[in-house]
């Protein structure tokens, strides 16, 4: 578990905790007078994604680092940047700032959403202070395939409503609309269970087929009650004479003066004949049972 704690002089630091209360660890060791604050685990749990002020300006950085505190990389700079949030594949962040606002007049009034890889490279700029404006809180459904987050075009926290858009920006889709009442604001995407088998969304390898067991034999990204190849022997299971054991056909084949065969794959090359060189033995063919 992260959390933030206060110190004696209000600087807020980030420190990590086992789930049953022992093993506290001081993560970020800010040296300055707001610290740190905002962590967010990494998909896999090995890094904490989480804001931090710089000295007395009035900048907020976006850094990310190792749970064992190693390996601090700034990922944002400029501006105010906070509220990150992963993908669940853990390769892209969200994060919104307003390090491109101009003309700025209170806290609220203008931010964009920005991606970028935990590494720092591939920064995008998702929204463009357009309508909807004043972007912000912003995250990942659980497949990675929509972000949602709070826009307005008034000012503050008035006629706040919840977006989604493509990871790419476009696409950008009002879920609310309900100028003048109360806003709709921090939204987030559950882990549901689509297929209803007990494996949450994010976990389950067939997400729109009841697999609660999760068998896949090939390990690859799908699970077996719903990969079309199970033994990823490049021969779909409905034709398939071992459709969970890799078994290639074989190729029959002249090279040179000899008979080869190999599996369709061009793996497994056999040489069958190994006749005088005075020969040359061509045209093989194999008889109906192979």
């Amino acid at each position: 578990v992260s959390i933030n704690r206060n110190d004696p002089d209000y600087r807020h630091d980030i420190y990590l905790i086992n789930v049953d209360g022992s093993g506290t660890t001081r993560l970020a060791d800010s040296q300055n007078p707001r610290g740190s604050y905002d962590p967010v685990f990494s998909p896999d749990g090995s890094k904490i994604v989480f804001s931090e002020t710089s000295g007395f300006s009035d900048s907020t950085r976006l850094a990310i680092r190792n749970i064992d505190g190693s390996n601090k990389i700034i990922l944002a700079e400029q501006g105010i940047n906070f509220t990150a949030s992963f993908n669940t594949d853990g390769d892209k962040i969200v994060f919104h700032s307003d390090r491109d606002v101009t003309n700025q007049t209170d806290l609220f009034d203008s931010y964009d959403i920005y991606t970028i890889n935990p590494d720092g490279t591939n920064e995008t700029r998702l929204t463009f202070n357009s309508v909807p404006s004043k972007s912000g809180l912003a995250s990942f459904d659980p497949f990675g395939e929509k972000i949602v987050f709070n826009a307005t075009a008034a000012g503050g926290f008035q006629d706040l409503e919840i977006y989604t858009m493509n990871p790419n920006g476009n696409s950008v889709t009002a879920l609310t609309n309900s100028p003048g009442e109360e806003s709709a604001f921090n939204p987030s995407y559950g882990n549901g269970d689509l297929d209803g088998d007990g494996v949450k969304n994010t976990l389950d390898n067939c997400r729109l087929v009841s697999n609660p067991i999760q068998t896949n034999t090939d390990g690859d990204v799908e699970g077996n009650s719903c990969d079309a190849d199970d033994d990823n022997d490049g021969i779909d299971d409905q034709f398939d004479n071992c459709p969970l054991a890799v078994n290639y056909y074989r190729v029959a084949f002249s090279s040179g003066l000899y008979i080869y065969t190999m599996n369709e794959n061009a793996t497994g090359i056999t040489q069958l004949t190994f006749g005088p060189t005075t020969y040359r033995e061509i045209e093989p063919e194999f008889n109906r049972d192979g």
